[in-house]
């Protein structure tokens, strides 16, 4: 799954996700990135390795981590979250008639985590702080960040008056 975000594919994201794969980026989507930074050691060093301490390494691979968060972060699977979510929602027969005018506030509260729009800019974001954090891949997580901001911009594109945009904006 992670090679098809990489060619950003729509359609292989969504089979993926039909079956029910994911990708788990909840360690680089933290809005603290302070979280992933490096343990220190019994006597306190930030540099186990001077210290002959090999076993004591914790840290998590930040490339294996980035790796996922740029996939996470690509339009593509954006949208096809969103789309699977519909798709769930709408085979489960979410809406009946009787209860229409309340269950549109459950129904619409439902797709908060999924919106692309706002989970790019999230992206943005989070990228913006492991920028600062991860030097080695600074240049990777501004492409990332550059990309969402593009496609949050792209989207807004689409709306043909800004009735539409204000609209857009504001779920």
């Amino acid at each position: 799954m992670i090679r098809a975000c990489e060619k950003d594919n729509f359609e292989m994201i969504l089979i993926f996700f039909k079956f029910e794969f994911k990708i788990d980026a909840s360690k680089m989507n933290q809005a603290n990135p302070n979280s992933l930074a490096l343990p220190t050691n019994k006597r306190g060093s930030r540099f186990p390795l001077f210290c002959r301490h090999f076993e004591n390494q914790n840290m998590d691979d930040v490339l294996f981590n980035f790796r996922h968060f740029q996939a996470t972060s690509k339009p593509a699977y954006l949208i096809a979250q969103l789309r699977t979510k519909i798709d769930k929602v709408n085979e489960s027969d979410y809406i009946v008639k009787d209860q229409i005018e309340d269950d549109m506030f459950r129904f619409k509260d439902s797709f908060d985590k999924e919106d692309p729009v706002s989970e790019s800019f999230n992206n943005a974001f989070v990228a913006k702080e492991h920028a600062r954090n991860h030097v080695e891949y600074a240049i990777k997580f501004k492409s990332i960040e550059k990309e969402n901001k593009k496609f949050a911009v792209d989207m807004l594109d689409l709306c043909k008056t800004t009735e539409e945009a204000a609209l857009f904006l504001s779920s």
